[in-house]
C-alpha cells in the first residue's frame, strides 16, 4: 500500500552506504565515509555487506571524523580492504 512504501522509503533515506580502507580490524574499520563530525555514527549498526563476513551486523561505539574510522562491538574476524558496508 502507499503508506507502506512512503514508510519503506524513508527508513532507507537515513542509510549510509560506504567501503572499508587501510587495514581494518575486528573493532577498527576506516572506511571511505566523508563525514567530519566525530561520533556521528555512535550507537547505529554497521551491517558488511560483501566479503567473508558478509550479513555481520554490529553496534557502532565511534567514530573519528578526521580519520574516517569507525570502532564497533567485535566482529568475528577483520573485513577486507574495500568490502560494502551499510550503516542503518
Amino acid at each position: 500500500d502507499a503508506t507502506a512504501a512512503t514508510n519503506l522509503k524513508s527508513s532507507t533515506e537515513t542509510m549510509i552506504t560506504g567501503l572499508t580502507t587501510g587495514i581494518p580490524t575486528t573493532t577498527n574499520i576506516p572506511t571511505n565515509l566523508t563525514e567530519t563530525v566525530d561520533n556521528q555514527f555512535g550507537g547505529r549498526v554497521f551491517i558488511l555487506r560483501t566479503g567473508t563476513f558478509a550479513r555481520q551486523a554490529v553496534e557502532i561505539t565511534a567514530y573519528n571524523g578526521t580519520t574516517k574510522t569507525l570502532t564497533v562491538n567485535a566482529l568475528t574476524g577483520a573485513p577486507a580492504a574495500s568490502d560494502a558496508f551499510v550503516i542503518v
